[in-house]
């Protein structure tokens, strides 16, 4: 069930290469906001690390270990992993031991890190390209930032980034690709096997899928 999910998460959001660079662009470490509006930084946080993202991950002659430990680094830096793990377990999470909400987000990370990070070889920057952001009605410090990706056949796929400002800077929450959610698809995919197994039970299953631990 595991693989099955994570092969339909893959198939939905990151199977081209394009929006896999995009997807990278925001797993950067949070970018302090200047003196412009704060939704206008939610954007240049997007779109500024794109550049440095791809220089990361993209170069062909990095070893694919190496990739991957750079994209798990870039993910738990610029994602929110915390909430976006709080969110997937649901209530779940509050019956869950400490040891066990510790472990799910390591295994979790490394889970995305090793299934993605190779297809990032070779991302072509200037697929992506970020647009407006808004602040999300009746949520403080919550943004909105539309991103299109091109995809290799030349078809520009529409993004959506869920975005928050922190004190230290931004995080992401969640990115939707043609209004479908990735936290909101993995939050029923991954219940799916809580409810027949448990917490541990997922990840047992999540870390039978690693290449390494």
């Amino acid at each position: 069930m595991v693989q099955t999910t994570l092969s339909r998460v893959s198939a939905g959001f990151l199977a081209r290469r394009g929006f896999l660079a995009g997807l990278c662009a925001a797993t950067l470490t949070a970018w302090m906001p200047s003196a412009a509006s704060a939704d206008a930084n939610a954007a240049q946080f997007l779109d500024s690390y794109a550049t440095k993202a791809v220089d990361m991950l993209g170069d062909p002659s990095t070893p694919e270990a190496t990739r991957v430990n750079n994209f798990e680094i870039l993910l738990t830096e610029g994602f929110d992993i915390n909430t976006i793990s709080r969110f997937i377990l649901g209530r779940y999470w509050r019956g869950a031991t400490a040891e066990e909400r510790e472990e799910f987000i390591k295994v979790f990370s490394r889970v995305l890190a090793e299934r993605y990070a190779p297809i990032f070889e070779g991302a072509d920057r200037s697929r992506f390209s970020v647009g407006g952001a808004q602040p999300i009605k009746g949520k403080d410090n919550l943004y909105m930032v539309d991103a299109t990706v091109i995809s290799d056949d030349g078809t520009p796929i529409m993004l959506r980034w869920r975005i928050a400002q922190r004190s230290a800077g931004y995080q992401i929450l969640d990115v939707m690709v043609e209004g479908v959610s990735m936290v909101i698809t993995l939050r029923d995919e991954y219940g799916s096997v809580i409810r027949q197994e448990g917490v541990t039970g997922l990840i047992d299953r999540l870390r039978k899928t690693l290449k390494t631990a």
